[in-house]
């Protein structure tokens, strides 16, 4: 029973986190971008992964910025750099130096960024930085020095829950064995590991996996996808969600009330 239980396990895990690693991989082909180049004076395009440093990339309307780059000619040009900065309004781009080698990249006026978007005008640039050492690359290598075998809120108490039920049993053991005057027979021995074995609830693990499995579901159904069933736990432990962007819902009642120097809106979802 033990070991359907941890089979059983495996698989769901391992089928939920197969298609959803498909449907992520489905997406990202279907947003596969691309760039316009120069190239030995040839204007071609070019999937956004195989631009280098010193490329010329022309952006219009709805480009989306493959790699970080030194505007050279701009017409109008904006951009948006939500992704990036969280700046929620599109960011005008002009020629001018910049003044400090430590300029915050909202204030790079003259360059614009991988992942990014134009929304508006066109341009061209030169190619600085490719790949992992653009700027947004340069978060994305911070995300993966991150600790990711950090054990989440269930697993500790889950880990907890062990360590008193492996206790348990062994006094539960001590016990039936100080009953029957600590002398040793195949009958004591077998009821000894009969009640240590009991006190196990083999049935938690199948209990956790689907349930999670099941939340899993219901969040499809509202277009979340959920990479890895572990993230749950950790999503179960958030209390309270911080941001700095202000969003009222449709059909809401906003009542602004005060509070510091902000404003807080009541919604009737």
């Amino acid at each position: 029973m033990i070991l359907f239980i941890v089979i059983m396990n495996t698989c769901i895990g391992f089928w939920q986190e197969y298609n959803a690693e498909q449907t992520m991989e489905a997406l990202r082909n279907m947003s596969s971008p691309t760039s316009k180049v120069i190239r030995d004076e040839t204007r071609t395009t070019i999937p956004n992964n195989q631009a280098v440093p010193g490329d010329i990339i022309i952006f219009e309307d709805g480009d989306v910025i493959g790699a970080d780059c030194r505007l050279f000619e701009v017409f109008n040009l904006e951009t948006d750099e939500a992704l990036l900065t969280g700046e929620s309004l599109p960011v005008q781009k002009n020629l001018e130096l910049i003044a400090k080698d430590d300029q915050a990249l909202g204030d790079r006026l003259n360059m614009v960024f991988a992942s990014t978007t134009v929304v508006k005008g066109r341009a061209k640039g030169i190619v600085t930085t490719t790949g992992m050492k653009t700027q947004i690359g340069k978060i994305a290598t911070t995300l993966l020095e991150v600790d990711t075998n950090e054990k989440t809120p269930l697993q500790k108490r889950l880990n907890k829950m062990a360590y008193f039920i492996f206790l348990a049993a062994i006094i539960l053991v001590i016990i039936v064995f100080g009953v029957h005057g600590f002398k040793y027979s195949n009958e004591v021995a077998i009821y000894a590991i009969s009640v240590a074995i009991a006190i196990i609830p083999e049935g938690l693990v199948a209990v956790v996996t689907l349930t999670m499995a099941f939340g899993v579901r219901r969040m499809a159904e509202v277009k979340a996808i959920v990479r890895r069933l572990s993230s749950l736990e950790s999503l179960g432990a958030v209390t309270n969600i911080c941001s700095d962007k202000v969003y009222v819902l449709p059909h809401a009642s906003v009542e602004p009330k005060k509070r510091g120097e902000g404003v807080v809106y009541k919604t009737s979802h």
